[in-house]
């Protein structure tokens, strides 16, 4: 009876060895998948560290260009102001110019009615 006892026990020994055994394969599958899914992680990751670095690089070059667009703006300004100092020199220097001609056309305007004056008196005095 105590045979029979022990043969039992060994059976049911084996089984939950064999249990065991199945766990652990299923253990060691699951470390494996979990391995994987770290290397994917690992590889996602380094992925993300490249589009970090290219945005990084990204913003750089924006900030360039912001302060190259910054520096055309103030540069426009300037001449700006520049150009309109010269075209207000200019446009004061014209009219000047323009009085001088006024003033010349009214003086030639007064000569010529003083000469169509004289032509009158000689051709009154020749006619």
């Amino acid at each position: 009876d105590i045979h029979q006892r022990l043969d039992h026990h060994d059976r049911e020994f084996a089984g939950i060895n064999q249990r065991l055994d199945r766990h652990d394969q299923y253990f060691s599958d699951i470390h494996q998948r979990l391995d994987h899914h770290d290397r994917e992680f690992a590889g996602i990751n380094q992925r993300l560290d490249r589009h970090d670095q290219y945005f990084s690089d990204i913003h750089q070059r924006l900030d360039r260009h912001d302060q190259y667009f910054s520096d055309i703006v103030s540069l426009m300004n300037q001449h700006y102001d520049e150009m309109r100092r010269h075209f207000d020199v200019t446009v004061e220097s014209f009219r000047a110019d323009v009085r001088l001609l006024a003033e010349g056309i009214s003086s030639n305007s007064r000569r010529i009615d003083g000469l169509d004056e004289r032509v009158t008196v000689l051709e009154r005095k020749a006619g």
